[in-house]
């Protein structure tokens, strides 16, 4: 038999509470008022019974603190920490976290960290999803996790409740109290958004979307012009995506984006180049063999037969 790993005695730990909870987000679901309020009080239960942030082990869930618009919706404390470890902002049951309510909660957390002595992470959450961010790597999202299943509904049964357990690993206290969370943080820089939109634009994609257009449109468009345009597109959405979006960071992009047209205008030439040796080499090629062949069709005179110069 295999031995049992901290992960397999974490899901097993956790496994009845998570069907329980599942249960309770079902009937949340159905009713016809449910209220960010509902969904908060169950998210502080569900903190605390199935991502094991209980005070067994020295943590505290604590709702609704501060006064004024400081006011975030559930903190994390461990022991008698005056800084909040985590902070949570709880959206309405099933807000969509892509469009403005997941723009605004991000925005709310930034705020909520900041002014709560710098904290570094965060999560935002719906009921059915989550999602976890380090504020110390530019609000990098290193988790994410969705309750439903691939039917987009909620399956409390012991399939449904057994990976979803699985899922929460990420978001446990266990992983917090490990250096997971830091790996997972590093892990996620690779592919935060400036990471991807170098990546984007680098020429060897940019070559490649500009083979896809030409296959869709039959239009053979210059890579300069796609460059420009794709970093417009780019920059768009990353005045959303990296806090604290300037000219200077713009700038080191537009760098980043002559290099690469520099690149192409610099493969360009050389191909230029290489193609114009080949048919230099081509017309030297044909000119030597047309020599040849006229050297090969007039014989000197010493060369010709001694019949044929006495009938000349």
């Amino acid at each position: 038999m295999a031995r049992e790993t901290k992960e397999d005695r974490f899901v097993r730990k956790i496994f009845e509470q998570t069907i329980e909870f599942m249960v309770e987000l079902k009937q949340l679901e159905a009713m016809e008022n449910a209220k960010e309020s509902h969904v908060e009080r169950w998210c502080q239960g569900f903190i605390r019974s199935c991502l094991g942030f209980t005070s067994s082990l020295g943590y505290q869930v604590r709702a609704q603190e501060g006064s004024g618009k400081l006011r975030p919706d559930l903190l994390i404390y461990k022991n008698e920490e005056q800084i909040p470890l985590i902070i949570v902002e709880v959206k309405r049951l099933s807000a969509n976290l892509d469009k403005s309510e997941f723009r605004s909660g991000k925005t709310q957390l930034t705020a909520y960290l900041e002014g709560l002595g710098n904290v570094r992470w965060g999560i935002l959450t719906n009921g059915y999803e989550w999602r976890l961010y380090d504020f110390h790597n530019n609000a990098i999202q290193i988790a994410t996790l969705d309750l439903r299943g691939d039917n987009n509904q909620i399956d409390a049964d012991k399939k449904g409740a057994e990976e979803a357990a699985w899922n929460l690993l990420d978001f446990s206290v266990m992983y917090f109290e490990s250096e997971d969370w830091d790996k997972m943080s590093q892990e996620a820089l690779a592919f935060s958004p400036d990471s991807l939109a170098k990546a984007s634009l680098s020429f060897e994609v940019l070559k490649k979307v500009a083979q896809v257009i030409k296959g869709e449109h039959d239009f053979k468009a210059p890579i300069e012009v796609i460059a420009d345009n794709m970093k417009r597109l780019v920059v768009n959405g990353l005045n959303d995506c990296i806090p604290g979006w300037n000219d200077t960071l713009e700038n080191e992009l537009d760098h980043y984006i002559r290099s690469q047209k520099r690149k192409s205008r610099q493969t360009r030439r050389t191909s230029k180049k290489q193609s114009t040796e080949v048919n230099s080499n081509e017309a030297l090629r044909v000119e030597n063999d047309a020599n040849t062949s006229e050297t090969s069709t007039v014989q000197p005179d010493d060369m010709v037969p001694n019949n044929v110069k006495k009938i000349a």
